[in-house]
């Protein structure tokens, strides 16, 4: 059975709590024993060495067990203490045991061979030695010392505790460990129910915006309140952002269409005209052939741009051509020339020699043109359209200035929207496209696009081309 996120999330979540539990209890329980067992390891080996110090003495080469200052004999010591202690010959035979050493000789032969062992290294390398040993059923902690004189060894003392008390606290502590352990398994389970519950709730809540949303519901948001930090509230700030986007992009493009149907009407309008005035009348038939031929040229030249500013996508960038913009621009006045001599506009060119720039040389030739297209379009009659190049430092600039009725900061502000046209240029013939094709051109291409006008004075229009590739 497949299980959801939030169950995943759940049982992932009670089973690292359960680990880190045990871990944690685990390492308790390990730092538990050797703590204790150092215990008892250092309690034998002060018995030991006081035992050594105060009971024991080497007459005529043999072991002898003496009373200490206050009368008290090992036989006190071992029982006060609770230490068993064995003493052993070189030869390894028994002196004296006390406590559970005392049945030396009736323990199992593998712990008197084990024991024998360790008497026998600590004989011959005059050190002591600690290590727990089993021993009748038991295990001892056991602490292995020589018992020498004057550099020579006579024999070894045994000093020994059981551990029974400690592997019965041990016992007792690892079973309530593993209690802990399945109760925490339980606990995080429920825990974790409504850990996940509050971390994948603005996830349900974007679950259900997302099912609601249409074109017509487009101010859906969610909630972020919350640490800035938080990857959840960083999640909702950047959906209610791209709601944002989609309903501007929505309300564009309902404009798009309701400015393009406008304008594809206004000369489909003319043209059905000029044929209902051919049928009803005499007119010359020519003449109005070549009208209704303008109006579809510019349906088709406003389609044409349309097209072309769909492929202006941002991101899709066109390899650049290495060319002399000045090319360009007397190509483009050549173009121009008849337009602006019909309407007594005079063009005027002032070229920098090294004026290389890197750009495709389509799309170069549709800034230049559009440019001075709407230049020559808002100019007054008898004036003149300045096009002007200059090499900087690092940049190619291009002005075109024109002297025609200019723009108020209104229509400067809105200048370059789609089908946007100012005050003044609502005389003149054209859809408001040619600007909204240059910003896509130079936003794509991080050209720097500058204009200045004054109302009544005429526009200027810099364009700055970066020099590399």
């Amino acid at each position: 059975m497949a299980l959801t996120t939030r169950q995943k999330f759940s049982l992932i979540f009670s089973v690292y709590v359960s680990l880190f539990i045990a871990f944690v209890g685990a390492i308790f329980f390990l730092v538990l024993h050797i703590v204790l067992t150092y215990q008892i390891q250092k309690e034998v080996s002060v018995e030991s060495v006081n035992a050594l110090r105060n009971h024991i003495a080497i007459e005529n080469n043999l072991i002898k067990i003496i009373k200490d200052q206050t009368g008290s004999s090992l036989a006190d010591q071992t029982t006060e203490s609770n230490i068993s202690i064995l003493l052993l010959d070189k030869d390894l035979k028994v002196v004296r045991g006390y406590g559970i050493l005392n049945l030396y000789q009736e323990t199992d032969q593998n712990s008197v061979n084990i024991l024998a062992q360790l008497a026998t290294n600590t004989q011959n390398s005059l050190k002591p030695a600690t290590q727990t040993i089993p021993w009748r059923e038991q295990n001892l902690a056991v602490y292995i010392a020589p018992i020498k004189n004057s550099g020579q060894s006579f024999g070894t003392i045994v000093a020994a505790k059981s551990l029974s008390q400690i592997e019965t606290l041990e016992k007792i502590i690892l079973f309530t460990l593993i209690g802990l352990i399945l109760s925490s398994v339980l606990f995080s389970l429920l825990l974790s129910r409504k850990v996940a519950h509050r971390i994948f709730k603005p996830i349900k809540d974007l679950t259900g915006v997302i099912a609601t949303i249409n074109l017509d519901q487009l101010d859906k948001t969610l909630d972020t309140t919350g640490h800035k930090s938080d990857e959840l509230v960083i999640l909702g700030k950047k959906f209610n952002e791209m709601m944002i986007r989609l309903k501007s992009m929505s309300e564009q493009q309902k404009e798009f269409i309701a400015n393009a149907s406008h304008e594809l009407k206004t000369p489909l309008t003319r043209a059905i005209s000029s044929f209902d005035l051919a049928i009803s009348s005499n007119r010359n038939s020519s003449q109005i052939h070549k009208e209704i031929r303008n109006d579809l040229f510019e349906i088709n030249n406003m389609l044409d741009k349309l097209m072309f500013l769909s492929r202006l996508q941002p991101g899709i960038i066109l390899p650049s051509d290495r060319l002399s913009i000045n090319q360009i621009i007397l190509d483009s006045e050549e173009a121009f020339r008849k337009e602006a001599g019909n309407r007594k506009i005079e063009l005027i060119t002032e070229l920098d020699r090294e004026t290389t720039i890197f750009i495709p040389k389509e799309y170069a030739k549709i800034l230049i043109r559009n440019l001075l297209s709407n230049a020559i379009k808002y100019s007054r009659e008898n004036t003149g359209v300045i096009i002007r190049t200059k090499r900087a430092k690092n940049q190619v600039i291009l002005h075109i200035i024109d002297q025609g009725a200019g723009m108020d900061k209104y229509d400067l502000g809105r200048i370059g929207k789609r089908f946007y046209r100012g005050k003044s240029g609502k005389k003149a013939l054209g859809h408001g496209i040619g600007l909204s094709i240059v910003r896509r051109i130079v936003d794509l291409y991080k050209i720097n696009l500058k204009i200045s006008s004054t109302a009544g004075k005429g526009t200027e229009i810099v364009l700055e081309f970066p020099v590399y590739s």
